[in-house]
């Protein structure tokens, strides 16, 4: 069985906030406890040929700057024991590992690693305290440890054929202890005991729907919401939310990193029944997909050049090859494949906003970046002759400020480098599918399920093409 050991890393008192989050992420990558790194993996990160606790450090830190949440719990560590008579091996402690990973926190920056050092194998994860998608913090209630997390891995034990937790016999108090309680933390930080409790925008994203579900019409989804303590404001362009806990308002698109989901007009929709919702997950997932293929294949200019003086010919056999090319077989499918293309470019700014977080965090340290590369050469000329003193010193000087910091220069530099040629890639795929996007509506506003008058043109002029080309052929032999 897989008992999970819980804890959270607080935030560390000093100049550096997260030291706590970098010292545990280096000790779980400890190479004589991983087998020299084989036992080692992340997810929704990126590791190189080489593991480095500090570019995973820096990954995480990179997100919180993202959302400005660099205060307060910096990350959560998590532990899985094994049971000695499931005799269980390091790869599969592994797999395992990644599942649970997988369940319970599938948004957020993971790193985790399987110990083989002690006479029981164990597992350790490390994870960001936000997710690095909408920038949420992560929220841990008294019970979830019982209620969600422990099921979670017994499941995938069972699944395993590995032996599990009897929840209903086992008595733990102390694992359900280790967080405070949201009235334990008002009083620590002395809050009025009777102030209204914070929501978070996943739970008030669950109102919504709530809400939603139980209306008849809009009058009726702004009365629920009221009862539940929210006030509605509809007065301007966008329906705003003031939640229980809070002092402003927010508007409702922005409940989702999309600001697509819950507009005015989706949400008459989602009202009335006639909303369509997009799947996310099958949207990022088809995305990923067509950028790697955009990666590494040349896009085919399909307007030959004689053909490029007739625009309408040209225009129709672009719209057919598209047609052709992503299988649209109705107008349906048609107007389906527009809403991803409309979505896998919100999905790409968020992609982008992510890289941008590298390159701005370069820029914050820009003046000791620029100092350290115009002065690093003399650090190994002032070693071998002893002359160019002032410049190594302050070289020294500008790299030992980042290191204090938590930051490695040259990770710093190589991030940022590597974001630039990603944004660059970013940039022209969301021009292919700016263009895709103007082809597909083209389609749309002549689309015809039997052929089309795009395939008639085409094979017209194709014909048309072929005659003057024999034409031209027996006038030339003729002469």
């Amino acid at each position: 069985m897989a008992v999970s050991r819980l804890g959270h890393i607080k935030e560390a008192k000093g100049n550096n906030k997260s030291a706590g989050l970098k010292n545990v992420i280096e000790y779980i990558l400890n190479p004589a406890k991983t087998e020299d790194y084989k036992y080692v993996d992340v997810k929704n990160m990126y590791i190189g040929t080489k593991v480095d606790y500090m570019d995973l450090y820096n990954q995480m830190v990179d997100t919180k700057k993202a959302f400005n949440k660099l205060e307060g719990r910096q990350g959560y560590h998590y532990k899985f024991s094994f049971a000695d008579k499931d005799n269980i091996s390091p790869e599969m402690a592994m797999e395992i590992t990644g599942e649970i990973i997988d369940k319970l926190f599938p948004q957020y920056e993971t790193v985790y690693s399987v110990h083989t050092n002690t006479a029981h194998i164990h597992s350790h994860v490390v994870f960001n305290s936000i997710d690095f998608i909408e920038g949420y913090k992560y929220y841990y209630k008294k019970g979830d440890w019982r209620k969600i997390i422990q099921p979670v891995v017994n499941d995938i034990c069972l699944k395993h054929k590995l032996s599990y937790i009897d929840l209903t016999t086992y008595r733990d108090d102390d694992k359900e202890n280790r967080y405070r309680t949201y009235g334990e933390w008002l009083k620590d930080n002395k809050k009025k005991k009777n102030a209204k409790p914070y929501k978070l925008i996943p739970e008030i994203r669950k109102d919504v729907d709530e809400c939603i579900s139980l209306a008849a019409d809009y009058d009726e989804f702004k009365k629920l919401m009221e009862e539940k303590d929210y006030k509605v404001n509809d007065k301007g362009k966008y329906i705003k939310l003031m939640m229980p806990g809070r002092e402003k308002y927010i508007r409702l698109y922005t409940l989702t990193p999309d600001k697509r989901t819950y507009t005015n007009e989706n949400l008459i929709k989602m009202i009335n029944g006639s909303f369509k919702p997009i799947d996310r997950a099958k949207v990022i997932e088809q995305m990923y997909k067509d950028f790697n293929i955009f990666l590494n294949t040349r896009r085919i200019d399909i307007v030959t050049k004689k053909d490029r003086n007739n625009i309408d010919f040209a225009k129709a056999q672009e719209t057919y090859k598209f047609i052709e090319k992503n299988n649209i077989s109705s107008k349906d499918e048609l107007i389906e494949y527009i809403s991803y293309l409309e979505q896998a470019d919100k999905e790409l700014n968020i992609l982008k906003r992510n890289f941008n977080t590298n390159i701005s965090r370069y820029e914050e340290y820009e003046v000791e970046m620029d100092i350290i590369i115009s002065n690093i050469k003399y650090v190994k000329e002032y070693n071998i002759t002893g002359d160019h003193k002032p410049e190594r010193d302050k070289c020294i000087a500008a790299l030992q400020k980042l290191l204090k910091l938590g930051i490695s220069p040259s990770q710093l530099y190589i991030n940022m480098r590597k974001s630039e040629k990603i944004i660059n890639e970013i940039d022209k795929f969301k021009k292919k599918i700016y263009v895709d996007k103007i082809i597909a509506k083209r389609a749309l506003s002549n689309f015809d399920t039997d052929g089309g008058k795009d395939r008639k043109n085409i094979d017209d002029k194709k014909r048309e093409n072929y005659n003057k080309i024999s034409k031209k052929s027996q006038d030339i032999q003729l002469k």
